[in-house]
């Protein structure tokens, strides 16, 4: 989109050429970032279920429905990144809708960070977690937060983009 604004002499067939293009890598970004959350969510369950230490035993479930319910704020923003995008693709870049998504977004991966935060704690302390995994993922809760504070602060200029749009066509 920002090729639209970079090209004065653009014209509008190439300007929404550039949004539906723009449109396919973030859905492509949006498709690889969920298989990478996939691929580590499955390897982190195969590993404590192929484990046939005693100790994994007893931290099996506990983890694994840790892990799994992790997710669910993950799924829930890629859905909502899809939609985004595909809004972009239409031209639709700078509107409420746009914007809400993009706050859902910000909610999602700040309950993500806040589930992870808590249940990585709470597995420490009763001895069911290793120090440096939960130093480890102190590093996911962080990625979190700022993805979190990036998607909000995003939402909120799309939103005042959308108000300027908004008084743009109706003076027109």
């Amino acid at each position: 989109y920002l090729a639209c604004y970079n090209a004065v002499n653009m014209k509008q067939e190439d300007c929404n050429m550039s949004q539906k293009s723009l449109s396919y890598w973030l859905k492509f970004v949006i498709i690889i970032m969920a298989l990478c959350a996939l691929a580590v969510h499955t390897a982190a369950s195969l590993m404590l279920t192929v484990s046939e230490a005693e100790e994994i035993d007893k931290l099996r479930m506990p983890w694994l429905i840790f892990l799994w319910a992790s997710a669910i704020p993950i799924l829930f923003a890629v859905i909502i990144s899809w939609k985004t995008a595909a809004n972009i693709g239409i031209g639709n870049a700078f509107c409420m809708q746009n914007a809400k998504h993009l706050k859902n977004i910000a909610i999602c991966s700040a309950v993500d960070a806040t589930w992870v935060l808590i249940g990585e704690t709470v597995l420490l302390l009763l001895n069911m977690n290793h120090p440096g995994i939960f130093l480890f993922s102190m590093v996911i809760v962080a990625i979190g937060v700022a993805i979190s504070v990036a998607a909000a602060c995003l939402s909120y200029y799309i939103k005042k983009a959308a108000d300027l749009r908004e008084q743009t066509e109706l003076t027109i």
